[in-house]
């Protein structure tokens, strides 16, 4: 009983002060999340291919979801460097028994080491390592190498790579530069516009600079690797690019893009 009231709020005395021990929660995972239809008709596509896929950004599974929708027998690995929303994955994983799929909380960049990262929240869908000066907290977490990893873990055949990380997805390709060079897995990753649908924005224009010269530098070094782009519509259809037209309403089709070779 005593362990159990704990759980439900009831402080414990430590030293002259009361600490909460609350150890029931709701569990917010979404892999049932129906957002970005086009990427999970990209999912879909994709994943007539063998190998693993691979989740960067995972937050709080909706990549998962698409993934479990087409195959729950794939071999999926998510990384997430926000503790909280990795957690409730794995627990999602291990209450149902999905030995296939695994999570593991931290994040990937071009190098290992503690970084900086900016977050509104314990599962934020927009934290990044980058900082828009947004307001939001600054903590520290750890981050790999992508190749590295993928090489400690014997992961051989790659169906997809999918990339959220709101800003730092150059350096997350650049972690995994020996894998596009030699697998060349298709790469799903998002890149936000610099206007609405009218042509506005409430970006400070270093914001919106900042953003481009994102955009500019990840189409150089995925099409210096052979790489096209293409971006995603609604359904799933892609039309390719040749540049990244983030000003113009007219041009912007979509923010999800998919990278394949061939």
């Amino acid at each position: 009983m005593e362990r159990l009231l704990r759980q439900m709020g009831r402080p414990v005395r430590i030293g002259r002060r009361d600490y909460r021990i609350k150890g029931y929660f709701s569990n917010i995972v979404a892999p049932e999340s129906d957002d970005e239809p086009e990427v999970a008709a990209a999912i879909a596509r994709l994943l007539k291919r063998p190998g693993t896929f691979v989740d960067v950004g995972a937050n709080l599974g909706q990549t998962l979801g698409k993934v479990l929708a087409v195959d729950p027998d794939r071999s999926y690995l998510g990384f997430e460097p926000q503790i909280g929303a990795c957690h409730y994955i794995h627990a999602f994983l291990t209450a149902n028994g999905l030995r296939n799929a695994r999570v593991l909380p931290f994040g990937l960049s071009d190098k290992t080491g503690l970084m900086s990262f900016w977050s509104a929240g314990e599962a934020d869908t927009m934290a990044s390592l980058v900082d828009e000066g947004q307001g939001k907290t600054q903590s520290v977490v750890m981050t790999r190498i992508g190749d590295e990893v993928l090489s400690e873990l014997d992961i051989g055949d790659i169906a997809a790579i999918k990339i959220d990380v709101e800003g730092a997805e150059y350096q997350v390709l650049r972690g995994f530069e020996r894998t596009l060079s030699t697998i060349g897995p298709p790469i799903i990753f998002e890149v936000l516009a610099n206007v609405d649908a009218d042509g506005f924005t409430d970006l400070p224009a270093e914001h919106v600079k900042a953003n481009s010269e994102r955009a500019n530098t990840l189409h150089t070094y995925l099409t210096s690797l052979g790489y096209r782009i293409h971006v995603l519509g609604m359904s799933g259809e892609d039309r390719e690019i040749q540049v990244f037209d983030l000003d113009d309403p007219a041009k912007i089709f979509g923010t999800n893009f998919v990278a394949t070779k061939g």
